[in-house]
């Protein structure tokens, strides 16, 4: 199954903020296959009226990763990213804000969205089954390395349920075998 991981990286929490830079990352059979990376052109955004906060601004200024400072053009950068994803079975991305993100954006610049809804997956849900890499590197915030991590984070949580599945179905058939030989049902 072919899954992507998007993260975006903005000027705002609110759902029309300007996107500074998308990252994502394309996985399948547990390796990354195919990465992508744009910073975007803030101009056009702004002229479109998308939100800019003062908090999110001295947020990045406190960050020790400078704040990215793109020229990419949104538009093509969108139609990309779609092309990206409308190859993938699952659309993943850290909480609903990215997919919101991406979706103010391609209504904004006239692009269709490259997934239908039962696609998009919240990479926050597989967090509760309590289970967590040992290696995880830093978070830097930039959203390709983002992205990268978090479909590596998701991947080993999927690789463990179904480790623990098989067990489970393994440990079903030894018990039917016993109970057939001890005169169980």
């Amino acid at each position: 199954m072919k899954r992507i991981m998007i993260d975006c990286e903005t000027l705002s929490t609110e759902h029309n903020a300007v996107v500074l830079s998308i990252g994502a990352a394309v996985w399948e059979d547990g390796k990354i296959i195919n990465k992508f990376y744009r910073e975007l052109e803030v101009d056009t955004q702004k002229a479109l009226g998308r939100h800019i906060s003062s908090s999110t601004l001295t947020w990045w200024n406190a960050q020790k990763t400078p704040m990215p400072e793109g020229s990419a053009d949104v538009k093509k950068a969108l139609s990309n990213l779609m092309v990206l994803c409308s190859d993938c079975d699952e659309i993943w991305s850290r909480g609903y804000t990215d997919d919101m993100w991406i979706e103010t954006l391609c209504k904004d610049f006239g692009i269709l969205k490259g997934w239908k809804y039962w696609q998009w997956r919240d990479a926050r849900t597989v967090d509760t089954f309590g289970i967590y890499r040992q290696d995880k590197p830093p978070v830097l915030h930039n959203a390709l390395d983002d992205a990268c991590q978090q479909a590596m984070d998701v991947q080993y949580v999927l690789d463990q349920v179904n480790e623990l599945e098989q067990i489970s179905e393994a440990y079903g058939f030894w018990k039917r075998l016993w109970l057939c030989f001890a005169g169980g049902k």
